[in-house]
């Protein structure tokens, strides 16, 4: 029974003939007790919080800008907005989540160009 033997050190190695299970090796024989080989912990992905929070900040803005004293609350969120999603788009390349960035930036856009056009709007017509 010691065909296909391992190093002589004792231990847990894959079953000859079953790699998905792992047998014991006393060090000079295979012992009876098999358990299943279990993968090898993988990495989490790397975020790019920065979309994401880009993003959420964003959708705060337009639900802000969407009010009409709210457009002034929403300038400093959408400004968060705006750099997060500035970074995020930067990340992206490495991390993925453009289109969240992108929508994060898009979105933190809006009430400065509402105001913005606003102004334009309101100088055009002095009362």
């Amino acid at each position: 029974m010691t065909t296909n033997a391992p190093a002589a050190n004792p231990g847990w190695y894959p079953e000859p003939g079953n790699p998905a299970m792992l047998r014991y090796w006393n060090g000079s024989d295979w012992e009876d007790f098999r358990q299943p080989a279990v993968a090898a912990p993988v990495a989490p992905a790397a975020r790019n919080s920065a979309a994401v929070v880009a993003l959420v900040f964003g959708i705060i803005d337009a639900c802000l800008t969407l009010t009409v004293i709210g457009i002034f609350l929403a300038l400093p969120v959408a400004l968060v907005a705006l750099i997060s999603g500035w970074v995020g788009l930067g990340r992206a390349q490495r991390l993925g989540r453009r289109k969240t960035a992108a929508w994060g930036f898009v979105l933190g856009a809006l009430p400065w160009l509402l105001a913005g056009l606003g102004l334009l709007i309101q100088a055009a017509h002095p009362q």
